[in-house]
């Protein structure tokens, strides 16, 4: 007769493929935790370094290990394996080339417990593998620190809208800690078979959860190494899984209520996965590679990439817009050019006016000038009155002189 074994409060699952450079930090972190009431779950999703070989050395020395060994099948496969043979009352994912304070899980497990926690969330600590990492993906340093304590008990879709609205919001699974119980109920697995699997499970989990806290610390470290995710470049399976969340986020909200404030922040959400997975990355993928897509065996998969297809007609729009609008600015950049141009010519001629201005007061003030002048009154003054005389009459012409004169003595 088998005696049933004890469930563990926790139950670790360590996703593994070829990461046998890093996977001793990732167990070492582990097994030196003060929480040693647990099960630790390693999936070896076909490895072909010496990370299988590693896994058997720490299973025989800690019987709390167990090792899975599975054909390469991705990391969806792999982490829904470890859920599948999981026993504790808690589930915590980490991945194999990171790793975790030594005292996180006895902290997380004991506000879960103390708390009644569907979930409980924490921060990250990111390090670089190298320097020129750390220069190219400087943004990234900060990426999982929320940078507010959401303190007190929160209703997932409640946390969920704080953090969007906050610009905080994390889909990385490795900053959790979920009760098992309550990913059984919901029947809660990793459906994407493409990159990005983690947004849709975090989106689903937080939204059904009804008890969610926020532990305010950063227990983990995540490691930002050549060809992560992160640092990998865009093909096709990165816009496959962005199209498949977004179909399934849609799916996974439809008929259900929400506060309009946490509606707003998941229809913000939903629609920034469609900008972040379609326009942003359309430019980086040919028309040729597309088009493969659109002939993958798989129809879901043509679906996808023919809605993705749809797409392009109106980015070929935008772009044309873009171009226009491009247009205008070069031609109102060449108008203020021109502008500037004949500003600058009027001042110029503006100086050159005052110069001979002050040249004509110069020569009216001059001694030569005055004597010329009085030398030359009464010949100007006869040929200006038989020009009078000539044009309005002598009588005219005498009367003018009359009146110039008295005006001149009387002044």
């Amino acid at each position: 007769m088998n005696t049933p074994q004890p469930v563990p409060a926790i139950s670790v699952v360590i996703p593994v493929y070829n990461t046998g450079k890093y996977l001793r930090k990732c167990l070492d972190s582990i097994v030196s935790q003060t929480m040693k009431d647990m099960e630790i779950i390693c999936v070896n999703d076909g490895s072909t370094d010496d990370s299988p070989a590693i896994l058997r050395e720490y299973a025989d020395r800690d019987p709390r290990f167990r090792v899975i060994s599975q054909e390469n099948r991705g990391l969806s496969t792999t982490r829904n394996a470890g859920m599948d043979a999981a026993r504790g009352n808690y589930l915590y994912f980490i991945d194999s080339d990171d790793f975790l304070d030594a005292g996180a899980l006895e902290r997380l497990y004991a506000q879960a417990v103390k708390d009644d926690l569907d979930m409980l969330f924490f921060d990250s600590e990111v390090f670089f593998e190298n320097k020129a990492l750390a220069e190219s993906c400087k943004a990234q340093k900060f990426r999982y620190q929320r940078g507010q304590d959401y303190v007190g008990i929160w209703e997932g879709a409640e946390y969920f809208r704080a953090q969007i609205e906050n610009g905080k919001y994390t889909e990385v699974v490795n900053m959790m800690l979920s009760r098992r119980a309550f990913l059984e109920e919901h029947h809660l697995r990793f459906l994407n078979p493409f990159p990005h699997e983690d947004n849709l499970f975090h989106f689903e989990c937080l939204l059904l959860a009804r008890r969610v806290s926020h532990a305010g610390a950063s227990y983990y470290h995540y490691r930002l190494r050549e060809n992560s995710q992160v640092t990998t470049p865009l093909s096709e399976r990165n816009v496959a899984g962005c199209l498949f969340n977004v179909d399934h986020m849609l799916r996974a909200v439809q008929g259900r209520s929400f506060s309009p404030e946490a509606e707003a922040a998941i229809r913000r959400y939903i629609l920034g996965q469609w900008n972040w997975g379609i326009w942003q990355r359309s430019d980086a993928l040919p028309m040729e590679a597309l088009q493969r897509m659109t002939e993958a065996p798989d129809i879901y998969n043509r679906i996808l990439a023919s809605l993705y297809l749809k797409v392009y007609p109106l980015k070929a729009e935008c772009a044309q817009a873009k171009a226009e609008c491009a247009r205008m600015r070069a031609e109102h950049a060449q108008m203020k050019q021109e502008q500037q141009a004949l500003s600058d010519e009027n001042g110029r001629r503006r100086r050159e006016l005052c110069g001979l201005r002050g040249e004509l007061g110069a020569l009216r003030a001059s001694r030569s000038f005055r004597i010329g002048r009085a030398v030359t009154w009464l010949p100007r003054k006869v040929r200006g009155g038989v020009r009078c005389w000539q044009a309005h009459g002598l009588i005219y012409t005498l009367k003018r002189g009359w009146h110039k004169i008295r005006k001149k003595c009387f002044q």
